[in-house]
């Protein structure tokens, strides 16, 4: 089964704007994503890409890039401090990209 890579683009056009995705080779998607062949990112580009995190499989990958994409992603909530869980981790991250 081929690993899934959940990532983080941020737009060097307009730096505020990101782009969460779920791609099994981040090298031919950031490249798809700069060449405009994306109609989600086409207008932003060129982009960069700010954090890549592998997974062992696509179901695990896809419910983190959801949980990026969900208003829960957006900021850390109320168990922003509890350690080692998901919830924490992925609120965390999205707290340190929002501040980027």
């Amino acid at each position: 089964m081929p690993k899934r890579f959940v990532y983080v683009l941020r737009s060097l056009k307009q730096p505020e704007r990101r782009y969460v995705g779920l791609t099994s080779d981040v090298g031919r998607r950031l490249a798809a994503h700069n060449a405009g062949l994306s109609p989600f990112t086409a207008r932003y580009r060129p982009w960069s890409m700010t954090v890549c995190i592998e997974f062992a499989d696509e179901g695990s990958a896809s419910r983190f890039e959801r949980y990026l994409k969900s208003p829960s992603g957006v900021e850390p909530g109320p168990g922003f401090a509890e350690s080692g869980s998901v919830s924490s981790s992925a609120s965390a991250l999205r707290f340190v990209l929002a501040r980027q």
